[in-house]
């Protein structure tokens, strides 16, 4: 019975984090922190395994066209800005 009780435990959590999972988008941009940048959590519009973890680093202004759901959910929320140190299109509505 106790490693019944252990496996549903578990199957709970992974399900929880899962879900989790596809629910946010974390997105990484440049940041005061050496080596992390800073971490931004925003989230979905529905729930999906696309695009959960976007490294912004090193993205250009295509990188952001093709991520189109991504953008067009942080100007919903109004967080746009998070993309500013891409330039180009992010700034448009």
């Amino acid at each position: 019975m106790k490693t019944f009780f252990r496996l549903f435990v578990f199957l709970f959590l992974v399900g929880g984090w899962a879900l989790a999972a596809a629910s946010l988008h974390v997105v990484r941009t440049p940041g005061m922190i050496p080596k992390l940048g800073a971490l931004h959590f925003v989230p979905k519009a529905d729930l999906t395994y696309a695009d959960t973890w976007l490294d912004t680093t090193k993205w250009t202004s295509a990188d952001v066209e093709n991520h189109a759901a991504l953008k067009r959910r942080l100007d919903e929320v109004g967080k746009l800005d998070w993309l500013k140190h891409i330039g180009g299109s992010t700034a448009s509505r």
